[in-house]
Protein backbone atom coordinates (compact mmCIF):
# COMPACT_ATOMS: atom_id res chain seq x y z
CA UNK A 1 0.00 0.00 0.00
CA UNK A 2 1.63 3.22 -1.18
CA UNK A 3 -1.33 5.52 -1.95
CA UNK A 4 -3.90 7.07 0.37
CA UNK A 5 -6.70 5.99 -1.95
CA UNK A 6 -5.59 2.35 -2.05
CA UNK A 7 -8.63 0.08 -2.07
CA UNK A 8 -7.68 -1.40 1.30
CA UNK A 9 -7.77 2.04 2.97
CA UNK A 10 -10.91 3.07 1.10
CA UNK A 11 -12.69 -0.06 2.37
CA UNK A 12 -11.96 0.94 5.97
CA UNK A 13 -13.16 4.52 5.44
CA UNK A 14 -16.54 4.39 3.68
CA UNK A 15 -17.80 7.77 2.53
CA UNK A 16 -14.42 9.49 2.98
CA UNK A 17 -12.82 11.02 -0.13
CA UNK A 18 -9.17 10.04 0.02
CA UNK A 19 -6.47 11.75 -2.09
CA UNK A 20 -4.62 10.08 -4.93
CA UNK A 21 -1.33 10.85 -3.19
CA UNK A 22 1.70 8.92 -2.06
CA UNK A 23 1.85 7.99 1.63
CA UNK A 24 4.93 9.55 3.25
CA UNK A 25 6.22 7.78 6.36
CA UNK A 26 7.77 9.73 9.25
CA UNK A 27 9.67 7.53 11.70
CA UNK A 28 12.17 7.90 14.52
CA UNK A 29 15.87 7.41 13.82
CA UNK A 30 16.37 5.17 16.85
CA UNK A 31 13.99 2.59 18.37
CA UNK A 32 12.88 4.06 21.73
CA UNK A 33 10.07 2.54 23.78
CA UNK A 34 7.27 3.82 21.57
CA UNK A 35 8.81 2.41 18.39
CA UNK A 36 9.34 -0.92 20.13
CA UNK A 37 5.67 -1.05 21.12
CA UNK A 38 4.50 -0.30 17.57
CA UNK A 39 6.86 -2.93 16.17
CA UNK A 40 5.50 -5.47 18.64
CA UNK A 41 1.91 -4.64 17.68
CA UNK A 42 2.62 -4.93 13.95
CA UNK A 43 4.42 -8.25 14.46
CA UNK A 44 1.39 -9.61 16.35
CA UNK A 45 -1.16 -8.49 13.79
CA UNK A 46 0.67 -8.56 10.42
CA UNK A 47 2.69 -11.70 9.53
CA UNK A 48 4.36 -9.88 6.62
CA UNK A 49 5.77 -7.25 8.99
CA UNK A 50 7.07 -9.94 11.35
CA UNK A 51 8.72 -11.77 8.46
CA UNK A 52 10.53 -8.63 7.27
CA UNK A 53 11.23 -6.65 10.45
CA UNK A 54 10.63 -9.12 13.29
CA UNK A 55 9.00 -7.49 16.31
CA UNK A 56 10.78 -4.16 15.99
CA UNK A 57 11.06 -1.09 13.77
CA UNK A 58 14.69 -1.43 12.68
CA UNK A 59 15.87 -2.14 9.15
CA UNK A 60 15.37 -0.51 5.79
CA UNK A 61 12.62 2.04 5.21
CA UNK A 62 11.28 3.25 1.84
CA UNK A 63 13.49 5.85 0.16
CA UNK A 64 10.72 8.45 0.54
CA UNK A 65 10.48 7.95 4.33
CA UNK A 66 11.49 10.85 6.57
CA UNK A 67 13.72 10.07 9.53
CA UNK A 68 13.25 12.18 12.68
CA UNK A 69 16.09 12.42 15.17
CA UNK A 70 13.98 12.87 18.32
CA UNK A 71 10.42 13.45 19.57
CA UNK A 72 10.45 17.21 18.87
CA UNK A 73 11.75 16.70 15.34
CA UNK A 74 9.27 13.88 14.86
CA UNK A 75 6.22 16.06 15.50
CA UNK A 76 7.69 18.95 13.52
CA UNK A 77 8.12 16.68 10.48
CA UNK A 78 4.60 15.30 10.81
CA UNK A 79 3.13 18.79 11.06
CA UNK A 80 4.84 20.19 7.98
CA UNK A 81 4.73 17.15 5.68
CA UNK A 82 1.60 16.78 3.57
CA UNK A 83 0.09 13.30 3.20
CA UNK A 84 2.39 11.80 5.83
CA UNK A 85 1.73 9.25 8.54
CA UNK A 86 3.76 9.02 11.73
CA UNK A 87 3.45 8.06 15.37
CA UNK A 88 3.94 9.55 18.82
CA UNK A 89 2.71 9.50 22.40
CA UNK A 90 -1.04 10.08 22.66
CA UNK A 91 -0.64 12.99 25.07
CA UNK A 92 1.71 14.79 22.68
CA UNK A 93 -0.51 14.13 19.67
CA UNK A 94 -3.37 15.82 21.54
CA UNK A 95 -1.23 18.76 22.64
CA UNK A 96 0.07 19.26 19.10
CA UNK A 97 -3.48 19.27 17.74
CA UNK A 98 -2.68 16.53 15.23
CA UNK A 99 -5.21 14.32 13.49
CA UNK A 100 -5.12 10.74 14.76
CA UNK A 101 -6.61 7.48 13.54
CA UNK A 102 -9.03 5.06 15.08
CA UNK A 103 -7.60 1.56 15.28
CA UNK A 104 -9.20 -1.85 15.12
CA UNK A 105 -8.55 -3.73 18.35
CA UNK A 106 -8.52 -7.43 19.11
CA UNK A 107 -12.29 -7.38 19.68
CA UNK A 108 -12.80 -6.00 16.17
CA UNK A 109 -13.90 -2.53 17.29
CA UNK A 110 -12.53 0.70 15.86
CA UNK A 111 -11.66 2.92 18.82
CA UNK A 112 -9.86 6.18 19.51
CA UNK A 113 -6.93 6.70 21.89
CA UNK A 114 -8.13 7.92 25.29
CA UNK A 115 -7.24 7.55 28.96
CA UNK A 116 -10.21 5.21 29.41
CA UNK A 117 -9.30 2.96 26.49
CA UNK A 118 -5.63 2.77 27.46
CA UNK A 119 -6.65 1.94 31.03
CA UNK A 120 -8.94 -0.77 29.64
CA UNK A 121 -5.97 -2.43 27.95
CA UNK A 122 -4.18 -2.60 31.30
CA UNK A 123 -7.29 -3.90 33.08
CA UNK A 124 -7.81 -6.66 30.50
CA UNK A 125 -4.18 -7.82 30.36
CA UNK A 126 -3.00 -10.91 32.23
CA UNK A 127 -0.62 -9.71 34.94
CA UNK A 128 1.41 -12.70 36.14
CA UNK A 129 3.75 -12.31 39.10
CA UNK A 130 5.64 -15.49 38.17
CA UNK A 131 7.23 -13.80 35.14
CA UNK A 132 7.78 -10.46 36.83
CA UNK A 133 4.67 -8.88 35.31
CA UNK A 134 6.35 -9.01 31.92
CA UNK A 135 3.32 -7.73 30.02
CA UNK A 136 3.37 -5.96 26.68
CA UNK A 137 0.05 -4.12 26.48
CA UNK A 138 -0.29 -4.17 22.71
CA UNK A 139 -3.39 -5.81 21.22
CA UNK A 140 -5.01 -6.82 24.51
CA UNK A 141 -8.55 -8.30 24.68
CA UNK A 142 -11.53 -6.17 25.60
CA UNK A 143 -14.16 -4.19 23.71
CA UNK A 144 -12.52 -0.83 24.37
CA UNK A 145 -8.82 -1.72 24.77
CA UNK A 146 -6.55 0.64 22.84
CA UNK A 147 -4.19 -1.68 20.94
CA UNK A 148 -1.07 0.49 21.19
CA UNK A 149 -0.87 0.82 24.97
CA UNK A 150 2.31 0.47 26.99
CA UNK A 151 3.33 0.37 30.65
CA UNK A 152 6.28 1.83 32.57
CA UNK A 153 8.10 -0.38 35.05
CA UNK A 154 10.24 -0.10 38.18
CA UNK A 155 12.54 -3.08 38.74
CA UNK A 156 13.05 -4.49 42.24
CA UNK A 157 15.19 -7.48 43.22
CA UNK A 158 13.26 -10.49 44.51
CA UNK A 159 16.09 -11.17 46.98
CA UNK A 160 17.35 -7.94 48.48
CA UNK A 161 20.93 -7.35 49.62
CA UNK A 162 19.74 -4.19 51.35
CA UNK A 163 16.26 -4.93 52.73
CA UNK A 164 15.95 -1.60 54.52
CA UNK A 165 16.42 0.25 51.23
CA UNK A 166 13.97 -2.03 49.45
CA UNK A 167 11.44 -1.51 52.24
CA UNK A 168 11.66 2.27 51.94
CA UNK A 169 11.36 2.08 48.16
CA UNK A 170 8.24 -0.07 48.44
CA UNK A 171 6.70 2.38 50.91
CA UNK A 172 7.22 5.08 48.33
CA UNK A 173 5.71 2.92 45.56
CA UNK A 174 2.72 2.09 47.78
CA UNK A 175 2.08 5.75 48.51
CA UNK A 176 2.53 6.71 44.85
CA UNK A 177 0.17 4.04 43.57
CA UNK A 178 -2.45 4.94 46.16
CA UNK A 179 -2.28 8.73 46.10
CA UNK A 180 -0.26 9.69 43.04
CA UNK A 181 -2.94 9.30 40.38
CA UNK A 182 -3.51 13.02 39.92
CA UNK A 183 0.20 13.72 39.72
CA UNK A 184 0.56 10.97 37.10
CA UNK A 185 -2.13 12.60 34.97
CA UNK A 186 -0.42 15.98 35.31
CA UNK A 187 2.70 14.43 33.77
CA UNK A 188 0.76 12.76 30.94
CA UNK A 189 0.65 9.28 32.44
CA UNK A 190 -2.39 7.18 33.31
CA UNK A 191 -2.69 5.63 36.79
CA UNK A 192 -2.81 1.85 37.06
CA UNK A 193 -6.37 0.53 37.32
CA UNK A 194 -7.28 -0.52 40.86
CA UNK A 195 -7.42 -4.18 39.87
CA UNK A 196 -3.84 -4.09 38.58
CA UNK A 197 -2.60 -2.03 41.52
CA UNK A 198 -3.93 -4.65 43.93
CA UNK A 199 -2.09 -7.45 42.15
CA UNK A 200 1.17 -5.48 42.12
CA UNK A 201 0.86 -4.55 45.80
CA UNK A 202 0.23 -8.18 46.78
CA UNK A 203 3.33 -9.32 44.89
CA UNK A 204 5.58 -7.42 47.29
CA UNK A 205 4.89 -10.02 49.97
CA UNK A 206 7.16 -12.42 48.08
CA UNK A 207 10.20 -10.13 48.24
CA UNK A 208 12.73 -11.37 50.81
CA UNK A 209 16.14 -10.59 52.21
CA UNK A 210 19.10 -12.94 51.82
CA UNK A 211 17.89 -14.97 54.84
CA UNK A 212 14.48 -15.52 53.26
CA UNK A 213 12.69 -13.10 55.59
CA UNK A 214 9.98 -11.03 53.88
CA UNK A 215 11.06 -7.46 53.28
CA UNK A 216 7.59 -5.94 53.15
CA UNK A 217 4.17 -7.15 54.19
CA UNK A 218 1.21 -5.59 52.36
Amino acid sequence: ITKWNDTAIVALNPGVKLPDADIVIVHRVSPPGLSTIIGDYLAKTHPQWKAIKGDGMAGTWPASAIEAKDAVDNFAMIKKTQYCIGYGAVSQVMKQGLVYVQMKNMAGNFISPSDENISAAASNAKWDESNGFDVVLTDQPGASSWPLSMASYALVRKVSEHPERTREALKYFKYSLRYGGLKAVQYDYIPLPDSVRSVVNASWNSLVDESGVPVFKE
